[in-house]
């Protein structure tokens, strides 16, 4: 089954960014990839699970992960096999300068890095005795960017990362505009964490109020003396609010501000802004902080607080994305009839166990990737050539018969992955932090 032909940009691609030396065809480098994941395997059944992983990945209807195809049987079987993580940083100086440290480890190894640096401090906060002296979440994210503008893994692979800030944060305005200056973050894409409390507060036409560790941030309005321009602080009170404009604002040295007032701003407000600021400059996007984590399935252990920088895949701080995908076009009957649903249900089954595999055989770029990974043991598996399968199968997006067949599609994935975990928990163990009772009462969970 391995006959897989790319096509002169394919061939290209994999050329110039996958290929080992001296590899020149696509089936080469399956071959590889499939010999290293199966490695997982005891050694009764390594020839088995090796000519069942080949089989799919040298036709295409498995495709891994960029950095698996990349990893796979390169420096000694030592290498990153994860195309992305996430990291939290916490409110000190010595887990700000790990993140930077971790970042650069993971970067050089390959993976992209997401964070939320929601737990940093507000710009401006007071650091010990030392008033008004805090950078702030984006400074923070400006550091880490430069230090990303130095790396470059794996064929020239350059960093990826994701920033995300809290909707209710304080520093969330500089946050939004940031990337409306074309030079800064350039290596960053950012999203906001919006939550159901603040979609209810657009709907009902509230005030918007920014906190940090239960104290409320209020907005003030200045004028600068230098230039006339009105700008917006964010201070507990004005004196504070004054405070920081003075340390933050000036363009001057000789600057004063003529304070305005407070000013309130409504949640609906703050939305157009997000909006408007993602038309123009393609950032930020959203994410539904809430909606992750009522959708995980192992809550009762650990908060997805991030996305990877590509977005599809929520994470705790040091989680990983083990990512493959399902290439839908190839599951089409040569008559365009229907789809073949024992290949897909073989090819899922096949990819939740090489996923898993890849779990075991990667070598982690620092200690708390693993121990997070081996934890829950998460693994990705997607899907592309949905818009090539339906044209094969004469359906069009988004109708009626289209929505039909895809909740059939992905429950069968679905079901076909959930059997294959369960299989494999019995053959190997569960995930170590795996709990029965809690793990059904999960909301996702109550749905199978």
């Amino acid at each position: 089954m391995a006959n897989a032909n790319l096509d002169p940009l394919g061939q290209s691609i994999f050329e110039s960014r996958y290929a080992y030396p001296g590899e020149t065809k696509w089936a080469e480098r399956a071959r590889v990839i499939a010999k290293t994941i199966a490695s997982a395997e005891p050694d009764a059944d390594k020839e088995r699970v090796e000519k069942a992983f080949y089989d799919a990945i040298g036709s295409g209807d498995l495709i891994p992960g960029g950095r698996i195809i990349f990893g796979s049987g390169r420096n000694r079987g030592r290498h990153n096999l994860f195309n992305c993580y996430v990291i939290i940083p916490e409110d000190n100086v010595d887990s700000i300068g790990k993140t930077v440290q971790d970042m650069y480890r993971i970067s050089c190894a390959g993976g992209g890095v997401g964070f939320n640096v929601s737990k940093l401090r507000p710009k401006g906060d007071n650091i010990g005795s030392v008033a008004n002296s805090a950078p702030g979440a984006v400074s923070v994210l400006k550091m880490i960017n430069e230090v990303g503008e130095h790396v470059r893994a794996g064929k020239n692979r350059r960093t990826a990362l994701m920033g995300i800030l809290n909707v209710t944060h304080p520093d969330l305005l500089e946050f939004l505009s940031v990337k409306l200056d074309q030079g800064q973050l350039n290596n960053f894409n950012i999203s906001v964490a919006i939550t159901n409390r603040f979609l209810e507060a657009i709907e009902l036409g509230e005030d918007w109020h920014f906190t940090f560790n239960s104290k409320e941030y209020h907005l003030y309005d200045m004028v600068r003396s230098s230039d006339g321009e009105t700008i917006r602080v964010v201070g507990l009170d004005p004196e504070d609010a004054m405070a920081r404009a003075e340390n933050f604002h000036k363009v001057a040295w000789t600057d004063t501000f003529e304070m305005l007032g407070q000013r309130d701003m409504k949640a609906r407000e703050l939305w157009d802004l997000i909006w408007t600021n993602s038309v123009e400059s393609g950032d930020p996007g959203i994410y539904n902080i809430d909606l992750a984590n009522s959708y995980t399935n192992v809550s009762y252990f650990e908060d997805l607080d991030s996305t990877n920088p590509c977005g599809e895949i929520s994470l705790p701080s040091y989680g990983n994305c083990c990512l493959g995908n399902i290439n839908l076009d190839n599951m089409v009957l040569e008559d365009g009839s229907d789809i073949d649903w024992k290949r897909l249900a073989r090819t899922v089954r096949t990819g939740i166990r090489f996923l898993d595999n890849v779990l075991t055989v990667n070598t982690f770029p620092t200690d708390e990737c693993k121990t997070v990974a081996e934890r829950s043991r998460r693994v990705g598996l997607g899907v592309t050539g949905l818009h090539y399968m339906l044209i094969r199968l004469g359906i069009s997006y988004g109708s009626e018969k289209c929505l039909e067949f895809l909740e059939r599609l992905f429950s069968t994935m679905r079901d076909e992955a959930y059997k294959q975990s369960i299989y494999l928990a019995r053959d190997k163990a569960p995930f170590p932090e795996f709990d029965y009772k809690k793990y059904l009462n999960e909301e996702f969970a109550k749905t199978l």
